[in-house]
């Protein structure tokens, strides 16, 4: 047995269940610690829902929505007949406008199946989304931390009845890290000279005009600088070298969308969110 210390009271813990829950923590906490931006037109959007459903949300459903679009981790709770219903099926809708593959599970094949009824979308169980390997004597899950979900959401519901051990494998199995562990292996070889261009799949928010700036960013090649001006011409503005500018400030991934290769038309350098010194450090990187 273990013993551990929460608020000045000492609790017994078997050494697995222990070690699942502590594990459960730190993931948990490091997924909320990821930067996420909730849609632009998540308000207008609400609104659609509401319109085409003919009724208002409450001002807590609202919240629990936005809340949804809004961090990586939500909890929803609430007891019988007060909305968590309609509000996961706003979540639900929201979500899919949004991601590409949401998936939805329950901890039973029962409460699999009303979560199926209840929302119009295809549920399973935890165990059938992992999927279960009998064929080495032990449960054990096809999808975990080497071989992970395909999902960019998950929604569990009746999370009251979930074990401790299995919500341990179903996070191991989450997506969550992926991109984090590519993005530091890519920067990685950035700093070391051995990598030209980025290959991650980016999740960036913006007007439709710094979309168009990033995106234009990323076509300037390695080792090379463009001028406002040409960056305004390659985007089919020309006479928004201003404008392309203020969008060069506003790029939420400075490196892995290049705008430090960007340069005044006198060849001076120019602003630098991060500082004319990074900037200075960059271009020398890349023996510019």
């Amino acid at each position: 047995l273990r013993a551990q210390t929460f608020d000045n009271t000492e609790y017994i813990y078997l050494p697995d269940l222990l070690a699942a829950e502590q594990d459960i923590a730190a993931r948990l906490g490091e997924l909320s610690t990821f930067p996420t931006e909730p849609p632009k037109t998540l308000e207008s959007d609400i609104k659609v829902l509401e319109m085409a459903q003919g009724f208002a949300y409450a001002p807590l459903q609202r919240e629990a929505i936005r809340m949804a679009l809004s961090n990586r981790v939500m909890v929803l709770t609430g007891g019988p007949g007060t909305g968590k219903t309609t509000t996961v099926n706003a979540i639900l809708n929201l979500y899919e406008a949004v991601y590409d593959r949401v998936a939805l599970c329950a901890p039973t094949g029962r409460a699999a199946k009303r979560l199926s009824e209840l929302t119009g979308h295809s549920a399973s169980t935890i165990h059938r989304l992992l999927e279960v390997d009998y064929t080495t004597g032990s449960v054990r899950f096809v999808h975990n931390e080497k071989n992970l979900l395909p999902f960019d959401v998950i929604i569990l519901d009746e999370m009251s009845m979930v074990d401790v051990k299995l919500f341990q494998a179903l996070l191991a199995a989450a997506r969550y890290r992926a991109e984090r562990d590519q993005a530091r292996q890519e920067l990685d070889a950035y700093f070391a000279g051995r990598l030209r261009a980025f290959s991650l799949a980016l999740d960036v928010r913006g007007t439709p005009f710094q979309l168009r700036v990033w995106q234009g960013l990323c076509a300037i090649p390695y080792g090379t600088t463009w001028s406002y001006a040409m960056l305004a011409r390659h985007i089919g503005r020309p006479g928004a070298c201003r404008a392309v500018g203020n969008a060069n400030g506003k790029n939420p991934l400075p490196i892995i969308i290049p705008c430090h290769r960007v340069v005044r038309t006198g060849g001076e350098l120019g602003g630098y969110s991060a500082g004319l010194d990074i900037k200075r450090f960059l271009l020398a990187l890349e023996r510019i």
